[in-house]
Order: structure tokens, then C-alpha cells, then sequence
């Protein structure tokens, strides 16, 4: 995901300021971002339950 938020941004990067095609690849690379810290959360969210299930199961 990291190497496509690269490429995402790279693109942006060479578009023409508040030109159309510059929102439309801002809108992607703002909904990668969002992705991205969704799977971050996600695997500490599950990281913390099977910690908290092991404590009562042990």
C-alpha cells in the first residue's frame, strides 16, 4: 500500500495546482491515506484483543 500511496503522490505532485485532474488525484491520495490508517488501526485493534483474550484464558 506504502509503494501505491508513493505513486499517488508522485502523480499529484506533477499536476497543475486546482486544476481538476490535481482534486480528482488529491481525492486518491486523501482515500489511500484513509486506508491505510484504517489497516493500521485495525491490526492494533486485534493486536490488543488477543492480548487481552490470552490474560484470560492463561
Amino acid at each position: 500500500m506504502l509503494f501505491k500511496l508513493k505513486s499517488l503522490q508522485r502523480r499529484l505532485a506533477r499536476k497543475k495546482k486546482r486544476s481538476s485532474n490535481y482534486e480528482k488525484q488529491r481525492i486518491k491520495v486523501a482515500r489511500m491515506h484513509h486506508t491505510i490508517d484504517n489497516t493500521r488501526s485495525y491490526f492494533h485493534f486485534e493486536q490488543a484483543n488477543m492480548f487481552c483474550v490470552s490474560l484470560l484464558t492463561w
